[in-house]
């Protein structure tokens, strides 16, 4: 990663050429949710963007959005899957 909250995507290689002319895309991972209701859905929307576009596989997502809450809801997740109560979608 370049910057704080930004992954480098890097084409294939096709080419030395054609790596030249495409520029890097910096994608901005999605703002830190502190559990606030009026902005649940916009986290919701960037945060599947973000792993679309960063071709995530659906078995990683779940554990990978933890890394994008507040500390107390990350304690408050880590505390769901201690006790065995899980996720579901």
């Amino acid at each position: 990663m370049s910057e704080e909250g930004t992954q480098q995507l890097v084409m294939p290689s096709q080419g030395h050429d054609l790596r030249e002319q495409l520029p890097r895309i910096a994608l901005k991972q999605p703002d830190e949710f502190n559990g606030r209701c009026n902005t649940v859905e916009r986290f919701i929307t960037d945060t599947d963007d973000y792993f679309t576009n960063s071709n995530v596989a659906p078995h990683r997502q779940l554990g990978l959005t933890k890394s994008f809450l507040c500390k107390e809801l990350r304690d408050w997740f880590d505390l769901r899957v201690k006790r065995g109560m899980g996720f579901v979608d």
